[in-house]
């Protein structure tokens, strides 16, 4: 899908069938946080362009992507995270607070600041923390307090974003 951005989060439902064929297809696909592909290739698809993230965990890796993105509630000139990975790569983003105040929501999860970070112009795949026990389909992180899985799910709904399932 030439031109299309993908938002691939890491939800359990992406070992439901393979999706692989499906993501690859997208020219910018976009993964979250901690994302895992070793050994979910199949389902999941082995490319990556852009890493959104609050976390350090690929920062082995932060070369290999077009683009980073963070973020966080703090200011740039306050955020430790964005310092540390900008060091590393001096074209890291930080997602700006005006897009974090279009969202209706408090303490939303980075799926959602990303389909707001990309005005919603998105395709979307494994967002599906509102209906599982189980946070992420490759680890077992435990799923934020603050966040409200019903709530995004509502918000995600009524946004002009294409959902794959």
């Amino acid at each position: 899908m030439k031109n299309k951005i993908l938002l691939v989060g890491n939800g359990t439902s992406l070992l439901d069938k393979e999706y692989s064929n499906i993501i690859n297809t997208y020219s910018i696909i976009v993964r979250f946080n901690s994302f895992k592909l070793n050994r979910y290739e199949r389902f999941v698809g082995n490319r990556t362009n852009v890493w959104f993230t609050v976390n350090r965990h690929h920062f082995d890796k932060i070369k290999t992507f077009d683009k980073v993105v963070v973020h966080s509630w703090a200011d740039k000139d306050k955020c430790k995270m964005y310092k540390e990975l900008k060091q590393q790569r001096p074209d890291v983003e930080k997602v700006d607070k005006n897009v974090l105040k279009k969202i209706p929501l408090g303490f939303p999860s980075t799926g959602l600041i990303a389909i707001y970070y990309f005005d919603c112009n998105v395709d979307i795949i494994g967002f599906d923390w509102w209906g599982t026990k189980k946070h992420h389909y490759g680890d077992s992180e435990v799923r934020g307090k603050l966040h409200n899985p019903q709530k995004e799910y509502e918000i995600i709904k009524s946004l002009n974003v294409n959902i794959i399932s």
